[in-house]
């Protein structure tokens, strides 16, 4: 079986453009590499003036499962608990873990909308 080795670093412009095919917007971003291979993102984009929470990620990811949160905890602390306004994140239709992943990291519902979520200036459970 093979060893694997996963590394989480912050993302470049160049390792955006790779991922998304371009540049979506004002970007800070965390990626999680396996053996030297993106197999997931994540982090905060602008979007029509709010700071968005984000996170794409290839199947492959879901075999490191810790490094996957230890990603996620890294974006939460450098970039998301950096913003002085409050970050939104847009509820997964596809992942039936992503309400239980987000109230993990901060992240509470927005009254009267459960598809969105708002992180709570506060730190996430380790």
């Amino acid at each position: 079986r093979q060893r694997m080795i996963s590394e989480i670093k912050t993302a470049s412009m160049a390792d955006v453009i790779e991922w998304f095919g371009q540049v979506p917007g004002t970007m800070k971003a965390v990626q999680l590499l396996v053996n030297g291979t993106p197999v997931a993102i994540g982090g905060m984009m602008r979007k029509e003036g709010f700071n968005m929470a984000f996170m794409d990620m290839k199947p492959e990811a879901k075999i490191v499962p810790v490094s996957l949160w230890k990603g996620s905890l890294k974006a939460m602390k450098e970039i998301i608990a950096e913003s002085r306004i409050p970050v939104y994140a847009r509820v997964s239709d596809s992942l039936e873990t992503a309400p239980a992943f987000l109230k993990r990291l901060g992240f509470v519902p927005v009254e009267g909308n459960e598809k969105v979520m708002v992180w709570q200036i506060h730190s996430p459970q380790e």
